[in-house]
């Protein structure tokens, strides 16, 4: 592993979290918008199938980009971490060593592989569910139609994003990542549950615009700012939680905690003078 030294994180005022927040509502309005136009202008359901999939590789090749974008600009220490490897056991002359090894990767990496892994087993899921069991196969003018849309969409947001990217923490960063892998698997699991509820029911379009909408809440509750954490205490809503265990066990839970947690995201931004090879 290269050698790293660091100094210490920029105190420059923390950015606005709104304005950090609006090239992805923009962008969760507009992607959300495509499929919804194209359901209600006959669009096939191979076509938005087809669409969903599109969706989640373009995300991940857009996020993709915001982290690797982030990680030149800002050098924070974040974008690097160390995992322990596999445990090799070895007995010689019975006496039993065991070493674990460890190895370098980055948030890039660990994004990239985690989100292909799951669009690649998507795709397969897809092009079964398309080419097997619905009648028909996607139509080609309105899928170009639909990923025009959604790449022209990304496009902007990442364009927005780009301009400030330099000044954001890494926090932002790693937010953003998790969100988009969270919503890779729910809408994966949620086309997977849809498929066996339109078997029952029979109202791709019905089905459709249920599954548009809560998408489209859930991405925009990932959008919005997050509330800051505090070690001070757990939020009012986890009140009903102090019920349970002994008195100020839940607290001092949440105390420790919340104060790791602290410590790692003061850790992530520390600014790397050498970056890693």
């Amino acid at each position: 592993m290269t050698e790293t030294t660091s100094v210490p994180a920029t105190t420059e005022p923390e950015p606005n979290r709104w304005r950090q927040a609006t090239p992805r509502i923009l962008e969760v309005l507009a992607v959300n918008a495509v499929p919804l136009w194209g359901l209600f202008h006959g669009w096939s359901l191979s076509t938005l199938l087809v669409l969903y999939w599109c969706e989640n590789l373009l995300n991940t090749i857009f996020v993709g980009g915001r982290i690797w974008l982030h990680r030149v600009l800002t050098h924070r220490r974040g974008h690097w971490t160390v995992e322990p490897t596999l445990q090799v056991t070895t007995t010689i002359n019975g006496r039993t060593t065991r070493t674990a090894g460890r190895r370098q990767t980055t948030l890039l990496a660990n994004f990239v592989s985690v989100n292909l892994m799951f669009t690649v087993a998507h795709g397969i899921f897809v092009a079964v569910l398309v080419y097997q069991f619905l009648p028909g196969g996607p139509e080609p003018a309105d899928l170009r139609r639909g990923l025009g849309w959604l790449v022209a969409g990304m496009s902007v947001s990442f364009v927005l994003d780009a301009i400030k990217l330099r000044n954001w923490p890494f926090a932002w960063i790693r937010q953003r990542a998790d969100a988009a892998t969270g919503r890779l698997l729910v809408v994966h699991l949620g086309i997977i549950g849809g498929m066996v509820l339109l078997a029952v029911t029979h109202r791709p379009t019905s089905f459709f615009a249920v599954f548009i909408a809560l998408k489209l809440l859930l991405e925009l509750g990932l959008a919005l700012p997050q509330a800051r954490l505090s070690a001070a205490g757990p939020p009012g809503w986890l009140g009903w939680a102090r019920r349970f265990g002994k008195p100020g066990e839940i607290d001092a839970v949440w105390r420790k905690a919340a104060s790791d947690e602290l410590q790692k995201q003061r850790a992530d931004e520390e600014v790397l003078d050498h970056v890693p090879a």
